[in-house]
C-alpha cells in the first residue's frame, strides 16, 4: 500500500469516526419537546406498572402481615375451599361494604393466566370511592370492574385500570393450587 492510499485511508476513517461521534451527540441532545413528553409518560407509566405500593408477599407467602397498617381496620372474612378454612380481611372501602352486604356467597373459581383465580360475581359492586386501578400482590383479593369478577391473587400482577382491592387472605399456596370450578364459599370472620 503507498503513502496516499494510507493517508486517504486514514482521513476516510477520521471522517467517519467524527459523522458517528456527532451523530451520537445529536441524538442524545437533540429531541424535541414532545419526544421528552413521550419519553416521560413512557417512563412514568413503566415505573407505575412495576411498582408495588400495596400489601407484599413473597410468592409462597401468604398474604400481607395482619399487623400491618393495610390489616387495620379490616373486617375478618373465611374462605371456605371445600372444608379448608382460609383467613381474610376485607378493607373498609365501599366496594368491600357492599360485597360482605352479600355473604355468604359460594362461587366457582378458575385460573386466569397463572396468576389468579377468578369467579364472576352475581351484581356489580359499589365504586364509591374506588381507585380507577392498583397492582396486585399475591394474598390480595380483588374486584375487576370491568368483567365484575371477584379475584384471588396468588402471583404478581402490574398495575391494570380496573382493579379495585377489597382486602388479603392468607394461605396463597392453597388458592394457587386450586383446581378450575372449584366451589369457593366466602363468609364473613368471627
Amino acid at each position: 500500500m503507498n503513502l496516499i492510499t494510507r493517508t486517504l485511508r486514514i482521513r476516510n476513517l477520521s471522517a467517519a469516526a467524527a459523522l458517528i461521534v456527532t451523530a451520537a451527540l445529536t441524538g442524545c441532545a437533540g429531541t424535541s419537546d414532545e419526544d421528552s413528553d413521550t419519553a416521560a409518560s413512557s417512563t412514568t407509566r413503566e415505573a407505575s406498572m412495576t411498582s408495588s405500593p400495596g400489601p407484599t408477599s413473597d410468592r409462597h407467602g401468604g398474604g400481607s402481615d395482619p399487623g400491618s397498617d393495610a390489616a387495620a381496620g379490616s373486617r375478618p372474612l373465611v374462605l371456605d375451599l371445600d372444608g379448608t378454612a382460609i383467613s381474610g380481611r376485607l378493607d373498609d372501602s365501599a366496594a368491600s361494604t357492599s360485597l360482605l352486604g352479600r355473604l355468604p356467597l359460594t362461587l366457582p373459581f378458575r385460573d386466569v393466566g397463572g396468576q389468579e383465580k377468578v369467579a364472576e360475581l352475581p351484581e356489580p359492586l359499589d365504586l364509591d370511592g374506588a381507585p380507577a386501578g392498583s397492582n396486585a400482590d399475591p394474598g390480595m383479593i380483588g374486584y375487576y370492574v370491568p368483567d365484575q369478577r371477584l379475584i384471588l391473587y396468588y402471583d404478581q400482577v402490574g398495575y391494570y385500570a380496573g382493579i379495585v382491592p377489597l382486602g388479603t387472605f392468607d394461605d396463597v399456596p392453597a388458592i394457587e393450587g386450586l383446581m378450575d370450578g372449584s366451589l369457593v364459599t366466602i363468609r364473613a370472620g368471627d
